[in-house]
């Protein structure tokens, strides 16, 4: 049998079960958490005012620090228009509908999702997978570490 370059040895890897190898770091690393190398290993339902909302977990984040964040910067606004002695009339109300989304959002119900089998991808399809809601498990390791 003779040596495999990168590229192939790459290829074989892709089309390898890694689910033992994700249980055995899930059970037996102590160097790391775990649940720290998880993307979208959950799914959260959300009961809001318009309806039932199902989200994977990196989307559900997202979403939270993106309402989080637009509320901070109308508190700012309306802060800078008060100091003006403007009319914050209608800053008010929108960060009271952003306020009372994040209070839905706070009351997520938060299902694990069930893997049956891990695959070993590149790092940057495994961002891609991220980003479309897939659950991926992420192992970042640094050379020279303990």
């Amino acid at each position: 049998m003779g040596t495999l370059d990168f590229k192939e040895f790459t290829m074989l890897a892709i089309l390898q079960d890694q689910t033992e190898k994700v249980h055995f770091i899930v059970q037996h690393e102590n160097r790391i958490d775990p649940e720290e190398c998880f993307y979208n290993k959950y799914d959260i339902s959300i009961n809001l005012s318009s309806g039932k909302e199902t989200m994977p977990s990196q989307q559900y984040h997202n979403k939270v620090n993106r309402l989080g964040s637009m509320y901070r910067s109308l508190s700012t606004r309306m802060q800078e228009l008060d100091d003006q002695n403007e009319d914050t009339s209608a800053i008010e109300i929108e960060m009271e509908s952003i306020h009372s989304l994040l209070l839905e959002y706070e009351e997520g119900e938060y299902k694990e999702r069930k893997i049956y089998q891990w695959r070993l991808v590149p790092h940057w399809i495994s961002e891609e997978l991220i980003k479309k809601g897939e659950t991926v498990f992420r192992l970042i390791v640094i050379a020279g570490g303990e």
